[in-house]
């Protein structure tokens, strides 16, 4: 009979599993029990109770809520101890301070070989900095090319998202590449940049545990280990906008034009690439000779920050594979500057998404013979429906954000421009959210579907 660890914590009113176990041993009748059910079916019931809003990052992202939510399960009994600590105790794990990472660092190396050995998911890494710039202010603060190397070794074998943000310089040392090419399912990579110097924090692990410790210790572990810590991401660190390029900065391009290249030929496992890095001077030899590039169906790009002829060749390199395109900060006139890329682009392109009804006007004459999905998250133009952008392009979802309802009321025959439109969702919806009547009307007029959602992912949007 299995022995249950409960212990008379409070825990949250939404996860009531945790209460279902006896004080002090399981269920003396000889019935199944929760503990009994196969696995598959324990990640089915677990699913639905860290169900958390996709609004953070990316889908596969989650929360520090749920570390905690996870924490607690485990001290039901051992054998959900085991399976939560190894599939999702360490699921999404957050590093800003070298202090931080190192200290984790040494806890896994400390923990005996024979307990079950954490699975990371979702890796973020902040503060990076490869060595060449000004020596940091603290040396506790920043995170070295080499200490990213040892936290992507712990998780090779697992890791799926890596959201990787530099400081001051941006670049990473080829035996760091060679290690990103050694994640088995490295499928979304993250690239951005906040130039500026962090603030020093004393965050750090609070300790580490033997192979005797108990549970409720690795909660406390867990509750630092995956939370983002403040500092180093505040607002006044995001100076990277082209007018504020240094001229060290542009000297540094300069002198590393292929890294970002290089990290594309080695990830060959990539399906999402999101790049918000000041590529505006970098040139990427070998783009156009043939390479083998990584199947990457989905590019996102803060375009604020890369130059178009940039963004061009790595359309163009992309081009065999990608489907989705979303643009952040994308305006008026740097639309302009991109219709080369969208007419790269134009053939094959499934969905792409944009900010503002302005980033469509210098494109509005162009079709796009297999676009299924576009997402405009402030639509306030409905003139365009009749132009070929939408006229002439197989839409059949059309998004917008729930918010932006409330600009312009709709007729009667708004869609009617859009003759395969099916399924009109409503971007970041609140639970207790409604369209206006007038949206409902056009809907039922041409038998679109409504659906809200609590995001503005692409990808997601794609799949319903």
């Amino acid at each position: 009979m299995r022995k249950c660890l409960y212990k008379r914590v409070r825990p949250r009113e939404h996860f009531s599993v945790a209460r279902i176990r006896s004080q002090e041993t399981c269920d003396r009748s000889g019935m199944p029990t929760i503990l009994d059910l196969p696995q598959e079916l324990l990640e089915l019931v677990f699913s639905h109770l860290v169900n958390t809003p996709t609004l953070t990052r990316h889908p596969g992202y989650r929360p520090h809520s749920v570390a905690c939510i996870v924490g607690s399960l485990r001290l039901v009994c051992r054998a959900w101890a085991d399976w939560l600590y190894e599939h999702h105790l360490y699921h999404t794990l957050s590093f800003t301070s070298s202090t931080q990472s190192l200290a984790f660092i040494d806890y896994l190396a400390k923990r005996s070989r024979k307990l079950p050995r954490a699975k990371c998911q979702y890796l973020r890494v902040g503060s990076i900095t490869t060595g060449d710039g000004p020596a940091p202010l603290s040396p506790t603060t920043w995170i070295s090319a080499e200490t990213l190397e040892s936290l992507i070794d712990l998780f090779s074998d697992t890791i799926v998202t890596l959201d990787l943000t530099f400081v001051v310089f941006f670049t990473l040392p080829s035996q760091t590449i060679n290690a990103l090419g050694r994640i088995k399912q490295l499928h979304n990579l993250w690239l951005d940049f906040k130039r500026g110097w962090p603030r020093s924090t004393d965050a750090s692990i609070a300790g580490t545990q033997s192979e005797n410790s108990d549970v409720s210790s690795e909660l406390a572990l867990s509750q630092e280990s995956n939370v983002s810590i403040q500092g180093t991401r505040s607002e006044e660190l995001d100076a990277s906008m082209e007018g504020n390029r240094s001229e060290d900065l542009d000297a540094w391009i300069e002198e590393h034009p292929s890294w970002l290249n290089s990290l594309m030929m080695e990830a060959q496992g990539l399906k999402l690439l999101q790049l918000a890095l000041p590529l505006f001077q970098m040139s990427i030899p070998d783009l156009m000779a043939g390479a083998r590039y990584p199947a990457i169906t989905y590019l996102k790009v803060d375009v604020v920050r890369i130059r178009p002829n940039v963004l061009l060749s790595i359309a163009t390199a992309l081009k065999p594979s990608l489907k989705f395109l979303s643009l952040a900060n994308c305006v008026e006139h740097t639309v302009q500057l991109l219709l080369p890329v969208y007419e790269t682009l134009r053939e094959t392109l499934e969905g792409f998404s944009v900010s503002f009804t302005q980033s469509l006007t210098p494109i509005r004459n162009l079709s796009f013979s297999k676009l299924r999905v576009l997402a405009v998250y402030w639509l306030t133009d409905f003139g365009l429906f009749s132009q070929p952008l939408f006229s002439q392009s197989p839409i059949e979802i059309l998004a917008i954000a729930a918010s932006s309802t409330t600009l312009d009321p709709l007729t009667l025959d708004t869609f009617s421009k859009l003759p395969q439109l099916k399924k009109l969702v409503f971007m970041e919806a609140r639970p207790d959210y409604s369209p206006p009547t007038t949206w409902l009307k056009a809907c039922e007029a041409r038998h679109i579907k409504c659906i809200n959602v609590d995001h503005s992912e692409l990808s997601l949007l794609a799949k319903l």
